[in-house]
């Protein structure tokens, strides 16, 4: 059984990308749904704009390798 939500948004993304009507685009929603379980796929929804990188020691060590030896920056990565 799959989520509402779930529903609903592939049916927005189907309405949208593809400019479905609709009703042509919450079949398509329910059939892809069908399939993913037909195959025993999960589907993962998430932010996938590109998040900040915290700076840890390592990441410190390589930035400072780059500004002073830029030859060794390489060689850390």
């Amino acid at each position: 059984m799959n989520q509402p939500i779930v529903s609903d948004y592939l049916t927005q993304i189907f309405a949208k990308h593809y400019k479905l009507p609709p009703e042509k685009a919450a079949e398509e929603a329910k059939r892809f749904l069908e399939i993913t379980q037909l195959y025993g796929m999960e589907l993962i929804m998430g932010d996938w704009r590109e998040q900040p990188k915290k700076k840890d020691s390592w990441r410190l060590l390589m930035e400072e390798a780059a500004e002073r030896e830029p030859w060794l920056a390489s060689e850390l990565n």
